[in-house]
């Protein structure tokens, strides 16, 4: 669907504090409308600051919403704040668990990343609303928003509008015994085990600090210092990809059939950055079509070391020596961080931003939504950024294959050996990774 608008500009976000910063100063200036949708949202010190700033607009009459995924590690906010949020102003929904799917990795979820602030202002990307995306959380995630100012985005909030009245979003449980699992992740459990009042009096000063405290974000990646423009960009440029509400995943018009479409037209280049590469046999064979052509295909996504789903990189760790043989060329995060970020460029003009990754739960199952923009100068801009990725990263090669998984043996002993028994059983569990 084309995004209405009469110009506007779009730029990278690669900078952690620029990040965060930014989404505080657009809660700060919203007029009208605040809609947020988040795959994870936790109750850390870069969660209170973002919900601060909501409460904060919608006391003065900004209508806010938030948008959640409900699975147990996804939305880690504890009840009785929850419950001062509503309280607040705020309006708040889940999608809850899809208990069909036995297996926890198969469920689909509400993987959407999105703030649109007053129909004007987008902010679109990988990062979820936790510290460990900003910069100082226990697991450091490379990642990457970006800004559209000043384009009247009507098909975004139509989306937005159409999955908050999806009939299986509701407003989620603020009583009742937590689950453990779900205890777990939050930073303030004891909140669950107070009277709902006494609760509610902490989170109110704790809220209040997070108001006072210093920006809860700090520049890690290399690819925060790049020296980035900001791109002038016109609304026939620009197409807002996303799931159709309640249809299929497969429809013609929704995001996936849309990136194999451009992948399948490419001409001479297709770069792919993702966290999770597990390739679906029809991306296999867009990817087989695309060398046969002569193009030159190159994935980065994260090594053993780098990842945090052991799962989805056992099921790539499978793919790599056909990948190499096909004339693929493999790239793998190197260092102490872990790779977030989602972009596809295409012969170098047209360049896929936002929440997909190249696995079966986005292709199959989750909810996704991204940017398809159509401009070279912009593709420039994430150009530079992926060869910013590159340089942390290392090319595998088909004669160092077996010396490069003989030193993958110096991770920690528990993970090497989920790993060894999840590359036999990738195979078979495969389509839920």
């Amino acid at each position: 669907m084309l995004v209405e608008c009469r110009g506007g500009e779009l730029r990278a976000l690669t900078s952690e504090k620029e990040a965060l910063e930014l989404r505080l100063q657009l809660i700060q200036a919203a007029e009208h409308s605040i809609d947020l949708v988040s795959f994870q949202i936790r109750d850390d010190r870069t969660g209170g600051q973002v919900l601060a700033h909501l409460v904060d607009a919608a006391s003065r009459g900004v209508c806010v919403r938030v948008m959640v995924d409900g699975h147990w590690g996804s939305n880690s906010l504890p009840k009785p704040l929850m419950d001062y949020l509503i309280r607040s102003g705020i309006q708040f929904r889940e999608r809850p668990v899809d208990v069909r799917y036995r297996l926890e990795l198969g469920r689909p979820r509400l993987h959407d990343k999105l703030l649109h602030i007053d129909q004007k202002h987008l902010i679109i990307g990988g990062r979820n609303i936790e510290q460990d995306y900003f910069g100082i959380g226990e697991r450091i995630y490379v990642d990457e928003d970006f800004y559209i100012q000043g384009i009247y985005h009507a098909s975004i909030a139509d989306y937005i509008d159409c999955r908050w009245n999806e009939c299986i979003t509701a407003q989620p449980r603020l009583y009742g015994e937590e689950a453990k699992r779900m205890v777990k992740k939050q930073v303030h459990p004891q909140w669950n085990n107070m009277l709902r009042e006494q609760a509610l009096c902490e989170i109110e000063k704790w809220l209040a600090e997070c108001r006072a405290e210093p920006l809860a974000a700090c520049d890690t990646s290399r690819c925060g210092k790049l020296e980035l423009e900001t791109v002038p960009i016109e609304c026939e440029q620009i197409q807002f990809l996303h799931d159709v509400v309640g249809g299929k995943k497969n429809a013609p018009c929704a995001i996936t059939s849309r990136i194999h479409q451009l992948l399948e037209g490419s001409r001479s280049s297709i770069d792919l950055c993702t966290p999770y590469c597990v390739i679906t046999p029809q991306l296999k064979r867009i990817l087989i079509a695309a060398r046969d052509r002569g193009v030159q295909v190159r994935i980065l996504t994260n090594s053993l070391e780098t990842t945090d789903q052991v799962a989805a990189h056992a099921g790539f760790a499978n793919e790599r020596r056909w990948l190499l043989r096909h004339g693929v060329q493999v790239y793998e995060f190197q260092g102490c961080s872990t790779l977030h970020a989602k972009l596809i460029l295409v012969d170098g003009k047209c360049s896929v931003i936002g929440s997909h990754n190249l696995d079966y739960l986005s292709e199959r199952r989750n909810s996704e939504v991204a940017l398809l923009v159509i401009d070279a100068s912009f593709s420039h801009v994430v150009q530079d950024i992926y060869q910013a990725l590159l340089r942390q990263s290392r090319l595998l090669k088909t004669g160092e294959l077996l010396l490069y998984e003989a030193r993958e043996q110096s991770v920690d002993r528990d993970e090497l050996r989920s790993f060894r028994r999840l590359r036999f059983a990738a195979p078979f569990i495969q389509k839920y990774l």
